[in-house]
């Protein structure tokens, strides 16, 4: 699992996850309650969520950065890569059929945000 540290913002009438200079579409997650602005968050993303392109994934809701890759594992079919960006470590998984990046490489990835969690970071609670 992804885990970026942030806090609730609003942009216009968008709410996001706010994390490093990155904004994490948030206004289709299905809140609990009323998102407070500044409230301190964990982001929780799947590696099976991060993709290599945009493909038919929504722009609303997918963030594309760039990340410079830090190293891969075999894990039986699959291929675990593990990204940085700034002080965050990104994991992607690539069928051992498709492409295989290699270490040191940057490459542009999109985060499909329709499909994540949203955490109190003091209580660890699903908002």
């Amino acid at each position: 699992m992804n885990l970026v540290s942030g806090e609730i913002a609003q942009s216009e009438d968008k709410v996001l996850v706010q994390s490093r200079g990155l904004r994490f579409p948030a206004n289709h997650y299905p809140f609990r309650g009323p998102p407070s602005v500044g409230h301190l968050v964990i982001l929780g993303m799947r590696p099976e969520n991060v993709h290599a392109t945009l493909g038919d994934r929504k722009v609303s809701t997918t963030l594309g950065v760039n990340a410079l890759i830090s190293n891969g594992e075999n894990r039986g079919p699959d291929l675990i890569v593990f990204y940085e960006y700034h002080d965050t470590q990104l994991i992607r998984r690539f069928l051992k059929n498709s492409e295989k990046p290699s270490s040191g490489e940057q490459i542009r990835i999109w985060m499909d945000c329709a499909v994540r969690s949203i955490f109190c970071q003091s209580t660890g609670q699903r908002l």
